[in-house]
């Protein structure tokens, strides 16, 4: 194998892990591009809906939900934190503007939608739309 020092850390260079390391940097941009980000967790049960998504570093403040009665739209950035005086080594959380739309399993009623922000964790409430409802059918002999 081809080793160089090039003084990073006292490690030899490694062509090989440098292209395992760009690999992965270039599987993780064509996820986010393919708007797999932030990761959620859409859990069903009689009332409803209950969708939760990873976002550290996004101010709340700045986060754009929209619920329609078969999606829900994911808007936002997740800023960098700036380590003063530091340059990085490795990146390998998203950082950058995102947009994510997910299709729902079920309609759901936007007008009575709830959204919970707290740390670094959005909770999305999503009552279902009344025609979604199970109701019981009389059966006439």
């Amino acid at each position: 194998m081809f080793t160089h020092d090039c003084g990073r850390s006292g490690r030899s260079f490694d062509p090989w892990r440098e292209l395992n390391r760009v690999q992965e940097d270039l599987n993780r941009f064509f996820a986010g591009a393919k708007g797999d980000y932030p990761p959620v967790n859409v859990y069903s049960n009689e009332q409803g809906l209950v969708l939760t998504a990873d976002l550290p570093g996004v101010d709340g403040k700045e986060l754009d939900v929209t619920v329609l009665a078969e999606s829900v739209t994911l808007k936002g950035k997740v800023g960098e934190p700036a380590v003063e005086g530091a340059s990085c080594s490795r990146r390998e959380r998203f950082t950058g503007d995102f947009n994510r739309t997910l299709e729902l399993p079920l309609r759901v009623d936007p007008e009575h939608a709830v959204a919970d922000f707290k740390n670094g964790v959005l909770s999305l409430t999503l009552p279902r739309a009344e025609g979604a409802k199970a109701r019981k059918i009389n059966v006439q002999p």
